[in-house]
């Protein structure tokens, strides 16, 4: 089968005229992108449609990319890794290809213009999510509909990890008004997946739209570079409803994606009291790298600032943020290795993993809501 004389004339001049090309496979049409204008293409197959279409694909890569095998080749070699150079962005945007479209949303030197015909393309929640990760997104005009159109979508999608990461990117890119980030708080009230959205993104992001809540921002704005300046923030009131936002997150959380994303939202909050790469797999390695941890922190007492810090704060304090700061991911790797329950049998069988997480959580005096 080869395609017909009329169409390979025609996508010979769409391809010179289009900066992007799309293809609608159902209605057999290509449609194409000039000064914001769409120019369309009704396609006249002479045998099998997906043949023909696969056909078109082939001639397209050939006028974009100057051969055939461009597309599978080139895509999956480069396709969602982020490595593709700027001069090959606007040519993947004219191949008609999902996956192309695709690589150009996740490309970090992807730009406003480009973000504005890829979502012509391809006006997808996941391609929005991978581009309101680029600040030249979010800070152009392509960003506000982008997140206008995830927030709207957002009641319907089901996976915790998408609404998880849905939640982080719309407040980072801070693009929702203080209104918009209120009702997503409720949510969080009922939905672990929208908390630990929010958990994610920082613990900024919760103070700003919990109004009950709201003193303590003042906390986060004081740089941390020293150990005693980090256990301070960690302890400040801003650090403990942190702290009890990640508990309520792992006391009422669904499924295995909900608890890891919690326990890394908590690990990068208190990352600088670690202050190791290699966090423990057991409960009993937790308490003794605890221990470690603290001995190291007590041959610093004599250090002014860290004598201030034991003003405010008792002992017992200092070795549960110490213990909270070692919790991570590979507490719980072991557990879900073995099992693929969810809900409470699920949180029944994390317990014994968690206990001292948790015991360090009430030794803080932190409230939990069971």
């Amino acid at each position: 089968m080869d395609l017909s004389q009329e169409d390979s004339l025609r996508l010979n001049v769409l391809v010179k005229t289009s900066v992007a090309i799309r293809i609608d496979e159902n209605q057999l049409v290509i449609f194409g992108l000039a000064d914001s204008k769409e120019r369309r293409i009704d396609l006249k197959p002479s045998g099998n449609a997906g043949q023909y279409l696969r056909l078109i694909r082939e001639h397209l890569s050939n006028l974009v990319l100057g051969t055939p095998g461009g597309y599978p080749v080139f895509i999956q070699r480069w396709t969602r890794s982020g490595a593709l150079g700027a001069e090959r962005l606007s040519k993947l945007l004219c191949l008609g290809e999902t996956e192309a479209v695709v690589a150009v949303a996740a490309s970090p030197n992807i730009t406003d213009t480009l973000a504005g015909r890829a979502w012509w393309c391809l006006p997808t929640a996941e391609v929005a999510r991978l581009m309101l990760r680029r600040s030249q997104v979010i800070k152009g005009q392509t960003g506000p509909p982008l997140a206008q159109f995830l927030l709207e979508y957002l009641p319907f999608e089901i996976e915790s990890t998408v609404i998880i990461q849905t939640v982080q990117i719309l407040l980072v890119s801070e693009l929702i008004d203080q209104s918009e980030k209120a009702r997503l708080w409720a949510r969080g009230q009922k939905n672990a997946a929208y908390l630990i959205g929010f958990l994610s993104a920082g613990p900024e992001y919760m103070i700003q739209t919990d109004h009950q809540k709201s003193v303590g921002i003042a906390d986060l704005a004081k740089p941390s570079k020293t150990f005693a300046q980090h256990i301070e923030r960690a302890l400040s009131q801003t650090g403990k409803q942190y702290l009890e936002g990640c508990t309520r997150a792992l006391r009422t959380a669904t499924d295995m994606d909900s608890v890891v994303e919690t326990l890394e939202a908590l690990h990068r909050f208190l990352m600088p009291i670690a202050d190791t790469p290699q966090l423990p797999r057991t409960p009993h390695l937790l308490r003794i790298a605890a221990r470690e941890r603290f001995n190291w922190a007590a041959s610093k007492f004599d250090d002014e600032e860290f004598a201030f810090i034991l003003s405010r704060y008792s002992e017992s304090d200092i070795k549960a943020i110490i213990l909270l700061s070692l919790v991570g991911e590979p507490l719980v790797a072991p557990i879900f290795a073995i099992t693929d329950a969810s809900g409470s049998l699920m949180r029944k069988k994390l317990a014994p993993a968690l206990d001292p997480a948790f015991e360090a959580i009430k030794a803080l005096g932190i409230a939990e809501n069971d």
